[in-house]
């Protein structure tokens, strides 16, 4: 995670059980648990919160076999990236914005290998995609598809990306072929074991038989002549198409531990998605928060209110009840069942949203104490108080220089 603010940590426990109203326990499943969950069974590199059972409840069993599987490794870098995702959304943070309102941040990882940061990267993509596809003249979806070797997936990666970059200076593919977006697929032959990669386009090109664009892909990747191409009817569909690569780069759910932290190694730091020609300067995967209304001011972690609430204390009491009310992703990140009747809305009110600062505020001074706290936001840590500053040597230790 580059340039992102160190992870908030809480000076409050984080194993007590959660408070969740009266009303609201009636519509909680069987199996939910407002007890400290300890779902990790003692694999995970730290404990996961009840935000985070609510957050990714739909990616949960495949980033618990990816974090067991790097937390595994012998390698220090592998159990660094299996602490991130197990950190990921652990305590989301409340911020207010420019204009007043709240802004919440869930404090995500954005690391490639968890799936609930990738299905919402896949989302931003897909509509950036949808757009910049429907300015095409001639939108065409092209596979390019390399021969299977017995190689490791970094060395595969490497030969199809020399493929790829062979191919754009074929002459019939350079002069019709003005620019597009490409990603890069790619799976795993359980049978036997080998790398299975190709990439798929979607290119602003002119008309180009199917056996002219698979000769110049013969010569550009040393002997590979599978290739497909047809026009882009539905710019929605095929955008998702795509875009499902970035959400689900491979399927690591029928993976052992080795092959995980293989792709893992391989596809770190490169893009898998990218764009080339006349839509070079286009940002399709872009991880950077482009939200309109930066955050200003930190408040308190929205995890907070459940606590002071479980306490009975009317103040997060108060606070549930106005969460109760905004989108969804506020409720799921203040660790809350959401009912799946209910009616979801974009934004708090600005006078709840107001209010829910205001109360948050106060719970953080009072359970945290009214300290300053960091740039980023993150709470306070109870410096050592320095040692006292000695007295200055005697004079007569510096004698003064004497001159005629």
């Amino acid at each position: 995670m580059d340039n992102q603010p160190p992870e908030f940590t809480p000076t409050f426990p984080v194993d007590e059980p959660l408070y969740v109203p009266e009303e609201d326990l009636g519509r909680l499943p069987a199996s939910s648990s407002l007890d400290s969950l300890e779902t990790n069974d003692g694999h995970y590199p730290s404990p996961q919160t009840e935000a985070q059972l609510r957050l990714h409840s739909r990616q949960w069993d495949l980033r618990q076999h990816i974090i067991r599987s790097l937390d595994a490794s012998q390698y220090q870098h592998h159990q660094a990236k299996a602490l991130r995702l197990s950190q990921c959304r652990h305590s989301p943070i409340l911020w207010e914005r420019e204009d007043g309102n709240l802004s919440l941040q869930l404090q995500a990882c954005r690391d490639r290998l968890c799936p609930t940061c990738q299905s919402q990267r896949a989302a931003k993509a897909r509509t950036q995609m949808i757009e910049h596809t429907k300015k095409m003249n001639a939108a065409k979806f092209i596979t390019f598809t390399i021969q299977n070797q017995p190689e490791s997936l970094e060395e595969n990666h490497a030969r199809l990306r020399q493929a790829w970059r062979n191919m754009r200076q074929q002459p019939t593919f350079k002069e019709r072929c003005k620019g597009g977006i490409y990603a890069i697929e790619t799976t795993r032959n359980p049978t036997t074991g080998q790398w299975h990669s190709h990439i798929h386009i979607i290119a602003d090109c002119n008309y180009i038989p199917q056996r002219t664009l698979a000769n110049e892909w013969t010569i550009a990747s040393g002997g590979s002549f599978m290739v497909w191409i047809e026009p882009v009817h539905d710019s929605a569909k095929t955008a998702a198409y795509l875009a499902d690569y970035i959400a689900k780069p491979a399927d690591m759910k029928d993976w052992d531990p080795e092959t995980i932290l293989e792709f893992a190694d391989a596809t770190k730091g490169k893009r898998l998605i990218h764009t080339f020609g006349t839509h070079h300067n286009v940002k399709i995967d872009d991880r950077k928060d482009t939200e309109e209304h930066k955050p200003k001011r930190y408040i308190a972690p929205l995890r907070l209110a459940a606590e002071a609430a479980e306490k009975r204390d009317p103040r997060g009491e108060l606070a549930l009840k106005i969460i109760q009310l905004g989108p969804k992703k506020l409720r799921l990140a203040a660790g809350l069942h959401i009912d799946k009747f209910g009616t979801d809305c974009k934004d708090l009110p600005t006078r709840l949203a107001q209010r829910l600062l205001s109360v948050m505020h106060d719970l953080f001074c009072d359970y945290c104490g009214n300290r300053p706290f960091g740039p980023h936001g993150q709470l306070p840590i109870d410096e050592p108080t320095p040692p006292p500053t000695p007295p200055p040597p005697p004079d007569h230790l510096f004698p003064t220089r004497f001159t005629k």
